[in-house]
């Protein structure tokens, strides 16, 4: 792997990368067309689907709609903290492009010019280690087929724009020199490492080793070994001056989001940031987890036969083995999100079809593949060119030799430091991004037929990913059809349809909106947040939607002023509060609103209906109303609103569930008087003198001869006018 076998440009590190593009070859420009076509594709898949992705849905674009609705990026009372603590840059993006557009539609977008920024920013880089034209070439066209990156370039994740500004960090600290202007390249290398921070909070973890070293090759190439001679104390004094003005930057463009976090939280981090962190430093756990990192980036084929079965074959019972050498489980929760696929054994060989094809998760095997074989043949090529004195060249392998051990070293931190998750393939995304630059210029030793065939198999590699994403498939499924809000709820993953789970936020939110109530709490953390913003907006109401009742450190930030409606996210068994107020439970969603504010509401609740002219019927509180389908269980005490245009005579109808024993039942009218309750054709009916507006009528269960049970299992609740006969 010598210097006579590469071809193209010689490397010449200095020379514009600009005058390079233009002159490219008619090869180069293929590949490059290639790339223009890989971008078409993600443009097109962009362009045809709303953000749907699960964090995006609890956090990434939630935290824009309380930032925007404040109108402030200020910290905000929170049940899921990670809306407030976790690195902001992406989200700043995303508000402002919602802003400017009045739409979510191109939220994708952002990731898309951030893959641009890495195929573009890894091309430069190889360029400053040295790289010929020809490797900046393979760099870019190695980073536009990471098949994890590929799934996520059209999410609203934040992972591929966290790789930008890692790439932007390590060309700025691969051009930084300390001849003159050296202040202002520090500055500008501190600016970017802050910037990296504020888009992720592991990056200094996963790429800071890499700037790190590519600053000393700077400081060696100014001085080299006069740095130990004479000059050390003014080497040392120009390295202390760099080393502030950087750390000055850094902390100008991360020190107020990290101020923000030590005031709410008495840390730079809080609790979501130190969920994710391993609890305890144990050598062992910590060499597993790696093992079991590399082992998620091997998790392909269909387990019967194929290249990417081979390969898994191949790598995952001797990574498995290795990891048992470690005596560690693999869901010992001191290194390991137990609740993240608590049954998924990532050293299987089997099925693997469907899910290196969702974003949340991918793998990239062969890229890995590539970062061991180029890792091993540096370190020859450098041992083998030490002994022959190759000049610039060595030096230049030098220099990629090091930027290799010190991405690999971001990686070891990372996956030994992070509690292992399917999820951490997607969160190495920046160390593999930075690593096409390393491959490529690994490739471009070799004869160029050599790089040719492995571009050539990386771009088939990635083409599952590419047209038929899991969650973004080129040609839609029927997945994403239905209420308008299914497409929010398309990649959910839960047993719930995503056009019933539609279904379901649209009735809560319509409900509210047809309500006089213009302050609504969330109760509790609603996973899915993001789509009840929408809802909202698409429903023209104009109100506040917060966080209430928080338990947690941002509860200090809660609005002084109650609301007036709650939603939430509860369990079927879920029984509606007697304060006052209406409530529905449509699936695990729930909304209550205040009496006073719901005589406007004409949507039906299931099982509650009025035939009575200008009389409407709610549930009130005391009714569990999904613990069984929809049919409505009063547990004991409870209430319904009638609410009536004018004063009328009304018969509630309560009808039982057939063979269900049932206890005695107490009725008090809407003056506080007790209701005579018969039965009549196996139900029981209530005679009502109804005034202007709400009438809570009280209900309250016995034990009768039939049970000693006071639930009520009813199947509907009926308003007639008075006199009208029974069905």
């Amino acid at each position: 792997m010598a210097d006579d076998l590469g071809e193209g440009d010689p490397p010449v590190a200095r020379q514009a990368s600009t005058r390079r593009w233009t002159v490219l070859g008619g090869e180069e420009w293929v590949w490059v067309g290639l790339l223009a076509g890989i971008f078409g594709v993600l443009a097109a898949v962009g362009s045809l689907y709303l953000p749907a992705n699960t964090d995006s849905m609890m956090y990434h674009l939630a935290r824009v709609e309380h930032w925007i609705q404040n109108g402030t990026i200020a910290p905000f009372a929170s049940h899921y903290l990670a809306l407030v603590e976790l690195s902001p840059l992406s989200e700043y993006n995303l508000a402002h492009l919602q802003l400017l557009s009045g739409t979510d539609r191109f939220d994708a977008w952002m990731q898309l010019t951030a893959a641009v920024v890495c195929i573009v920013g890894v091309s430069e880089l190889v360029r400053l280690i040295g790289g010929s034209r020809w490797a900046q070439v393979t760099a870019s066209v190695v980073c536009a087929t990471i098949p994890s990156g590929v799934l996520l370039a059209t999410s609203t994740e934040n992972d591929y724009f966290a790789a930008a500004t890692g790439v932007v960090l390590l060309v700025a600290a691969a051009a930084f020199s300390f001849e003159r202007g050296w202040a202002r390249r520090a500055i500008v290398v501190g600016c970017a490492a802050g910037v990296a921070y504020l888009a992720k909070g592991t990056m200094p973890v996963m790429v800071g080793p890499a700037a790190l070293v590519l600053l000393v090759v700077a400081g060696y190439r100014r001085w080299g070994r006069d740095a130990f001679g004479d000059a050390l104390e003014q080497v040392l004094g120009t390295v202390a001056a760099a080393v502030a003005a950087a750390v000055v930057a850094v902390a100008v463009v991360a020190g107020p989001f990290l101020v923000q976090n030590f005031e709410l939280f008495r840390s730079p981090i809080g609790p979501v940031s130190k969920s994710t962190i391993i609890s305890t430093y144990s050598p062992t756990g910590m060499a597993a987890n790696v093992v079991h990192s590399v082992a998620a980036n091997f998790d392909v084929g269909n387990g019967v036969a194929g290249v990417d079965t081979y390969l898994a074959r191949l790598t995952l019972p001797p990574l498995h083995a290795l990891f048992g050498a470690f005596g560690v489980s693999p869901h010992n929760p001191l290194f390991n999100f137990t609740s993240v696929g608590p049954s998924l054994n990532s050293f299987a060989v089997q099925n693997w079809t469907l899910f290196e094809r969702l974003g949340d998760f991918g793998a990239n095997p062969w890229d890995v593949t590539l970062m061991v074989v180029s890792l091993v043949g540096l370190i020859v090529a450098v041992v083998r060119g030490q002994g022959h004195g190759q000049g610039q060249g060595q030096g230049q392998g030098q220099v990629a030799l090091a930027l290799a051990f010190a991405l690999t070293v971001g990686f070891v931190l990372f996956s030994a430091v992070a509690r292992w998750s399917p999820f951490n393939v997607r969160y190495t995304l920046p160390v593999l991004v930075a690593w096409s630059a390393v491959i490529a210029y690994v490739l471009s030793r070799f004869r160029r037929s050599v790089g040719r065939v492995v571009l050539i198999g990386l771009v088939v590699a990635c083409l599952p990913q590419l047209l038929d994403n899991a969650n973004r498939p080129l040609v839609p499924t029927t997945a994403f059809e239905g209420p308008y809000l299914t497409a929010y709820f398309a990649n959910h993953g839960t047993s719930i349809p995503p056009a019933q789970e539609a279904a379901i936020y649209q009735s809560v939110t319509t409900m509210v909106a047809q309500s006089s109530c213009r302050r609504v709490g969330l109760f509790d953390q609603v996973m899915y947040q993001f789509p009840l913003w929408v809802a909202f907006d698409h429903e023209h109401w104009h109100g506040r939607l917060f966080d209430w009742n928080v338990k947690n450190a941002s509860r200090s930030l809660e609005p002084a002023t109650p609301p007036c409606a709650q939603i939430g996210q509860v369990d079927p068994r879920y029984n509606t509060p007697d304060n006052g107020t209406v409530n529905a439970q449509l699936g695990n969603m729930t909304v209550s609103i205040d009496a006073r504010d719901a005589g406007t509401i004409h949507t039906a609740v299931p099982r509650f209906a009025s035939s009575a002219s200008g009389v409407r019927v709610l549930p009130g509180g005391g009714w569990s109303l999904a613990a069984i389908g929809q049919d409505p269980l009063l547990g004991g005490r409870g209430s319904v609103y009638l609410f009536a245009r004018t004063q009328e005579r009304v018969q509630l109808r309560l009808v039982p569930a057939p063979t269900v024993p049932q206890p005695s039942l107490e009725v008090t009218g809407p003056s506080g008087a007790p209701a005579a309750v018969t039965r009549a054709k196996g139900q029981l009916e209530v005679d009502l003198r109804l005034r202007r507006g709400a009438n809570r009528v009280g209900l309250v269960a016995g034990v009768s001869a039939q049970t000693s049970r006071r639930i009520l299992v009813l199947t509907n609740v009926d308003v007639a006018p008075a006199g009208s006969s029974g069905p």
